[in-house]
This record gives C-alpha cells, structure tokens and sequence, in this order.
C-alpha cells in the first residue's frame, strides 16, 4: 500500500497508518511503536500487548506426561500469560516445579482447583539477552573446570555440581530463545542465534553425559582433551561477542588443530580410555557445530558493512 508523506517542522516527514493495522494491533493514539532499519527499509512494529498473548492448555492423564514439553515450549515462544486447566490436583506440584526450574521470570498469579495461570514478570528486553548470553558461555566454562577435576575430586560431588549449573543453564538458554521470539525483528539473524542456542544446550548436556560415562583412571590424554574443552568453549564465546575477521579465521584453525589431533589420539589411546575420548572428541563436535551460526552471522554483518 501507498502512504503520501506530510511535512512537519524542522524537516520531519510524518505518514499515516494503515486503519485495519492498528485495529490488529489494538494500537491506538498515545501508544508507542518502534521502528526499525533493515537492510535499506525502514519498518514498523508494534510492542504493545494483545490479547491473544495468552495460552490455554489443557492437562489429562492421557497427556500429564508431556507437562514440561508444552511449557517449556509456550514459554520460548514468547507468551506472556499461560493458562493450564486439569481434571487432577496432584499435578499442581509439577506445575510449580517447572515454573521455578525452566520458566525463568515466570510466577504463579492465580490458583484455582482445576485450574493455573502462569504469568511473565517481567520483558525480556535486548539487554536482558546479552547478559543472559554471557551467562551461558560463562556456565559452559564453569562446566568444562569441572570436567577437568573428575579424577581429582570426588565423583558424585563433581557430578552434582555440574547437573546444577547445566539445569541452570538449560534455564537461561530458554529465556535467551524466548527473548529472540518477543524481541529479535531481523529473521536472518533471529534463525541463527536460535540455532546458536540449540548448540550450547546440547553441549552442556553432552559435558554432563561425558562426565558421567568417563573412566575413572586418570589418563594424561583425556585431561589435556578436558582442557581444549575449556579452552575451545572460551574461544567462541570470544569469538561470538566479538564478531571480526581474526576471530574468524583463528577459530578455523582451532577447529582443525583440536578436532584433527584427538582423531589421531583415538587410534593409540590405550583401550579403557577409547570410550572417554570419543565422548569428548563429541563435546569439541558439538561446539563445533555451534560455531557455525556464529560463521553466518560474521558474514551476514560484514555483508550489511
């Protein structure tokens, strides 16, 4: 649609907006939109809360199974208010567990007998997902220390610690896709941060899994692989609040000096420590692969410069 330009004062432009969009958008005088630049265009959207920001779910014994799927779920994609109905009171306790574990923001409002609603606390703003972020990279770090210290600490102590902060982390990784689905306008770059995040979750999980699985006969292979862990998660997280072309060729040639040496490794690495190595060798893959969202989007933001 065509939109005539009227001027204002000081040089301003100003132009209407459509009728049948702000009625979609239950806008109206006094509201505030926000607008945007991108790729050239300059876009509107607006901020303000509709109604239908509320989802119903409804729970069954056929379905009370699936509970944490369906929020966690909701919740990333950008809900403000989740509304859970049930036939059967013993779920309450689960509702209230997932809220407190996974739905980072997220409080009960209102308690009734057959029926819940979850409500977020507050918006998950653009600042709110960096510092969420450098959480994330900082928890990974934290995790792969851990690693490091399976044979020199007690086992199960190690272990708790670690299943503490991946939960935390799964945590956070939730929040920081629910912020790209309310917040992130730019599709491009809302699919690769998405894919980003899916990589650090699964490198989380597969640091806990390996810590689990490892032999527990120290061998000097396996710590110094637990120390290109640390160091390789260190790494893209520079590499990805600092988005330059040095960075981006350097964490190339990590991928092929680490990757390339602990294939080698798993050729003469004696044979109660094969298991282990390869479980590692699948953590560097992992950050591997979260890498490479963080390769796109370089290249993306470089095209745009």
């Amino acid at each position: 649609m065509k939109r005539k330009l009227i001027k204002q004062g000081n040089g301003a432009l100003t132009v209407s907006l459509p009728k049948e969009w702000t009625q979609s958008k239950n806008i109206s005088a006094g509201d505030e939109i926000e607008m945007y630049e991108e790729k050239g265009d300059l876009k509107i959207s607006s901020h303000k809360k509709l109604i239908e920001n509320t989802y119903s779910l409804s729970i069954s014994s056929e379905n009370k199974h699936h509970l944490k799927h369906y929020l966690t779920h909701i919740y990333r994609l950008g809900f403000e208010r989740i509304t859970i109905s049930f036939n059967d009171e013993s779920i309450v306790s689960e509702i209230e567990n997932i809220t407190h574990l996974e739905l980072f923001g997220f409080e009960i409002m209102k308690k009734e007998k057959d029926s819940i609603v979850l409500e977020s606390m507050f918006d998950s703003d653009n600042q709110k997902y960096a510092t969420i972020m450098k959480k994330v990279f900082l928890s990974l770090q934290e995790m792969a220390s851990l690693l490091e210290t399976i044979h020199e600490e007690k086992r199960e102590v190690v272990l708790q610690k670690l299943q503490d902060i991946f939960r935390k982390n799964d945590r956070n990784i939730f929040f920081a896709k629910r912020s790209l689905s309310i917040h992130e306008r730019n599709p491009e770059i809302r699919v690769l941060d998405w894919e980003l995040l899916k990589g650090l979750l699964e490198v989380g999980h597969y640091i806990y899994y390996c810590a689990e699985k490892i032999s527990p006969q120290k061998n000097q292979v396996i710590y110094s692989t637990t120390l290109s862990i640390k160091h390789y998660i260190s790494e893209l997280s520079q590499f990805y609040f600092n988005l330059n072309e040095e960075k981006y060729y350097y964490f190339l040639d990590m991928k092929k000096i680490y990757f390339g040496e602990n294939l080698d490794a798993l050729e003469t690495i004696d044979s109660q420590h094969r298991a282990s190595l390869s479980l590692m060798n699948s953590i560097l893959r992992r950050i591997q692969l979260a890498a490479s969202p963080i390769y796109s989007k370089y290249l993306l933001l470089k095209r745009d410069h």
